[in-house]
């Protein structure tokens, strides 16, 4: 159902312009009876597709009570902040991307986008070196292990 949602529902449109809602997919993360939703991360992000903004941000926000370092929770609560126009909450989430996850370069990335979208640029430029020395790191731990398997 995760890949009905991200790949054929959230983000795309008919023709007419059109939100595409998947019925099977709503009703797999949606159901009533499912609250608090077993995946609310995904159910967020198909309520705020739906155009029920606050309500994504709400179930969020109550998720991140319980699981205050889940970091794909935080990073989607980032965006749903920064279109909603409450760019200081968006900011403020982005800002804890790299304390929780400081070894993946996409905590950077997601800063810096934010930082960019409030022409933050100082911290945008100070997350993207950050994210490209992490992002080196990754590579070079990669190319190692990748270099240690084809010797094996």
């Amino acid at each position: 159902m995760s890949i009905l949602a991200e790949h054929y529902m959230i983000g795309k449109e008919d023709a007419d312009g059109t939100r595409i809602l998947i019925q099977e997919v709503t009703d797999y993360y949606l159901t009533p009876e499912s609250r608090p939703y077993k995946e609310p991360v995904m159910a967020a992000k198909i309520l705020e597709w739906m155009g029920h903004a606050d309500q994504a941000i709400e179930t969020l926000n109550c998720f991140l009570e319980q699981s205050p370092k889940h970091w794909e929770g935080i990073k989607t609560l980032a965006l749903f902040f920064l279109r909603a126009e409450r760019k200081i909450d968006a900011l403020k989430c982005a800002d804890r991307l790299p304390m929780i996850a400081p070894w993946r370069a996409e905590s950077y990335d997601s800063l810096k986008y934010v930082a960019q979208q409030m022409g933050r640029l100082e911290l945008a430029q100070k997350a993207q070196k950050q994210g490209d020395e992490v992002f080196q790191r990754e590579k070079a731990l990669f190319d190692d292990l990748r270099s240690t398997l084809g010797d094996a």
